[in-house]
């Protein structure tokens, strides 16, 4: 398996997992996500609808060299909910371990964060308690 990058696999298990497709389908997918994930438009039916438009069984994101932020902009999202970050966890297993950057407008200026989705859960007024503990729980495991 490669060392860096993005890749589909067949299975959850990143040792035991076959390479499907690398870099291709799997960042059209993120880059999509980032998009979905950071508007008002983020549902747990449009998010099944993007990824089921793929046929990725599952993504590991295995650096944090492109610093992906859509798993960080559904946990800042007013919209979030368990089933979604339960649901994107499902296709992307180890987002949780990512380190992030994202915009944030705070008091009239503009400047860039970084931290874990967890974070970003705790940050987020509208996020569950529900969501935090599995944000923890995934933290602590990873």
């Amino acid at each position: 398996m490669p060392t860096s990058g993005i890749v589909a696999v067949d299975s959850a298990d990143s040792d035991a997992a076959v390479i499907i497709d690398v870099d291709a389908s799997a960042t059209a997918l993120i880059e999509e996500l980032e998009e979905l994930c950071a508007s008002n438009k983020l549902s747990i039916e449009t998010l099944r609808e993007k990824i089921g438009q793929y046929e990725c069984k599952r993504i590991i994101i295995l650096d944090d060299e492109r610093k992906t932020s859509f798993f960080h902009q559904a946990c800042l999202n007013d919209n979030v909910t368990f089933k979604i970050i339960e649901y994107l966890l499902e296709y992307f297993p180890n987002a949780a371990e990512h380190w992030g950057v994202w915009l944030t407008e705070q008091d009239g200026y503009s400047f860039e964060s970084e931290a874990y989705p967890l974070h970003c859960c705790a940050y987020n007024v509208h996020c569950s308690e529900k969501v935090i503990k599995v944000q923890f729980h995934e933290r602590v495991n990873s």
